[in-house]
């Protein structure tokens, strides 16, 4: 994913990674309405925690999805780089939303959603996981 700049020659595409924020939150919203509930407060606050920077930087990271960001040189995850050169990884990067409105472009939103349940659905079912036994909420809506 070559994407525009940050500064020190590092690129993310801004406005394809807000196409893909958008498309993400909409299959949060939808796994979390298949998945969890169908009370509109706590899709919202679930939401809420999966789409903060935190949690998709997490999410990135421990996917390999970070291995696929690119500057005009190198891979994130390319070895011996001088620093000038590196790609830049924060805790908000906008590599995933990116890549998912990459595929958007690419392949349309039905690809989008099954590259989501491929690459993303276990580790956001983790995290849902652990915050609905951490709250009390229902954890399946058909239990």
């Amino acid at each position: 994913m070559n994407s525009t700049s940050l500064g020190n020659d590092n690129h993310i595409n801004d406005a394809l990674a807000t196409v893909g924020d958008a498309i993400l939150k909409s299959l949060i919203a939808d796994f979390l309405y298949i998945n969890v509930s169908q009370l509109k407060g706590e899709i919202t606050e679930l939401k809420t925690d999966l789409e903060n920077n935190s949690t998709l930087h997490s999410v990135e990271m421990n996917t390999g999805i970070i291995k696929f960001a690119h500057n005009d040189k190198h891979f994130y995850c390319d070895e011996n780089v001088p620093n000038n050169e590196q790609v830049f990884c924060r805790e908000h990067d906008s590599y995933l939303e990116a890549i998912v409105g990459a595929i958007y472009y690419d392949s349309g939103f039905f690809s989008v959603k099954k590259w989501f349940m491929n690459y993303l659905y276990n580790e956001l079912e983790k995290k849902v996981i652990k915050r609905v036994e951490s709250n009390n909420f229902v954890e399946k809506k058909n239990d």
